[in-house]
C-alpha cells in the first residue's frame, strides 16, 4: 500500500495519502521532515483518526461551473476558464459579518444588483463572544459562520472566503462542511485555494490575523488562525506569475502610515509592516481588509496617501467595514457597509455601499 503526503496550505497542514484514503494532519511538521511518511501515519492513527472538522479532500484537479462561468480547481489555485475580450471586473467585498446573516444577505444581493461578479469575504463571520467579551456565546459560532456564508452564496456568485481572528479552525471548517453537505458549491475556501487566477482579476489570500495578542487582550482564540510572518511571506509569493491586477484578501490591513484602513479610534495605524513589505515585494497593488470596524470605507496606498471613493487609482488598501452597528472614525453611526470594487486593466476604484 502506497503512503505519501501532500502539503495543503501555508499553515503547514498536510494530507497523508494511504492508497485511496486520506488522513488530514494539522501542522505535523516534525513528522513531515523525515524521510519516511510512516511516523506521520502512526501519529495520525494514534490520535484515533481525525475529527469531522479535520477531514478534507485533497485538492485534485476538478472542474466546476459557478454563475455560468467555468473554473478549474487544482492544487492551491482556482483558475477562471471562461474568458472575455475586456480587462474589466467588478467584485463586492463584505467583512466582519459577526453573525448578522440577514444583513449579509441584503448587502450581497445589493452588490449583485450593482454588477458584482464575485464576492470577497474578509472573515470574522462569527461573533465569538468568548473572545470579544469573555463570556459564553449566546449563538453558536459555527452556525453564525454557516448562516452568513449561506446568505452571501444565495446570490449564486462565487464567494471567496478567509477566516479572520474570530474563527477557530473547528468552527470555520465545520461550517464549510455543513454548507457543502447542503449542496452549496459556490463558496471557495481560500485557506485551501489561496490563489485565484481570474480572467480580469487575480486574488491571493492571507487567512487569519497578524497580531495574536497585546497586553491585556487576546485577538486570536485557541485553535484560531494566526498569520505569522512566514505565512504572510508565503501568501505574497503566490502573486508571482499572475498577470492581472492582484488583490490581497486579508482580514488585517498592512501598515499604510496614514489615517486609513488600519486606523483605530485613538488615531494609531495598527496595520502590519510585514504585510506592507510583502505587497511591495510582490507587486500586489490592491488589498481588501476588515477587522478595524471604525475604519470602514477608508482607503490609502502604501505611500500613505488617502484614496477617496469613486477615484481611479493604481494601488490602494481599502477597509470593507463591518455589518454590525459601529461608530466610525468620523463619528457617524454605521448600520453595516460593504464595498463595490471595479477593476479596469491595472486601475481600480471602490464604492461604499450602505443600507441607508
Amino acid at each position: 500500500m502506497g503512503v505519501s503526503a501532500v502539503k495543503l496550505d501555508i499553515f503547514d497542514r498536510y494530507i497523508v495519502v494511504i492508497g485511496k484514503k486520506f488522513i488530514y494532519l494539522n501542522r505535523p511538521t516534525r513528522f513531515m521532515q523525515r524521510s519516511s511518511w510512516i511516523p506521520a501515519l502512526l501519529f495520525a492513527l494514534a490520535l484515533g483518526g481525525c475529527t469531522p472538522q479535520q477531514q478534507v479532500t485533497p485538492s485534485l484537479p476538478t472542474h466546476g461551473v459557478i454563475n455560468h462561468r467555468s473554473y478549474l480547481f487544482q492544487g492551491n489555485t482556482v483558475t477562471e476558464e471562461t474568458t472575455d475580450p475586456d480587462t474589466y471586473a467588478v467584485f463586492g467585498a463584505i467583512s466582519d459579518c459577526h453573525g448578522e446573516a440577514a444583513r449579509a444577505r441584503w448587502f450581497a444581493e445589493e452588490l449583485k444588483r450593482q454588477g458584482a461578479e464575485y464576492i470577497l469575504n474578509a472573515g470574522d463571520n462569527a461573533l465569538n463572544e468568548r473572545l470579544r467579551y469573555g463570556r459564553a456565546d449566546v449563538n453558536d459560532d459555527r452556525k453564525e459562520i454557516k448562516d452568513c456564508l449561506a446568505a452571501m452564496a444565495s446570490t449564486g456568485l462565487p464567494v471567496f472566503v478567509i477566516p479572520g481572528n474570530h474563527e477557530t479552525q473547528t468552527t470555520y471548517q465545520g461550517a464549510l462542511q455543513d454548507l457543502a453537505a447542503q449542496g452549496i458549491k459556490n463558496i471557495i475556501d481560500m485557506t485551501i485555494y489561496q490563489r485565484f487566477d481570474g480572467d480580469d482579476l487575480d486574488i491571493v489570500a492571507l487567512p487569519g490575523y497578524h497580531t495574536k495578542s497585546i497586553p491585556g487582550r487576546k485577538f486570536i482564540p485557541d485553535d484560531g488562525y494566526w498569520a505569522q510572518p512566514e505565512n504572510i511571506k508565503a501568501a505574497g509569493a503566490l502573486a508571482q506569475d499572475l498577470d492581472d491586477a492582484v488583490v490581497l484578501l486579508s482580514h488585517g490591513a498592512p501598515k499604510t502610515g496614514s489615517y486609513g484602513p488600519g486606523t483605530i479610534s485613538n488615531g494609531q495605524d495598527v496595520g502590519d509592516e510585514v504585510t506592507r513589505k510583502v505587497m511591495i515585494q510582490y507587486n500586489i497593488s490592491f488589498a481588501v481588509v476588515g477587522h478595524i470596524h471604525e475604519a470602514g470605507g477608508l482607503a490609502a496606498n502604501l505611500r500613505g496617501e488617502k484614496v477617496a471613493p469613486e477615484t481611479w487609482a493604481s494601488s490602494f488598501v481599502v477597509n470593507a467595514g463591518a455589518l454590525e452597528n459601529w461608530e466610525l472614525l468620523n463619528g457617524k453611526q454605521s448600520k453595516g457597509m460593504a464595498l463595490l470594487v471595479t477593476i479596469s486593466d491595472k486601475q481600480a476604484r471602490y464604492k461604499v455601499i450602505t443600507s441607508e
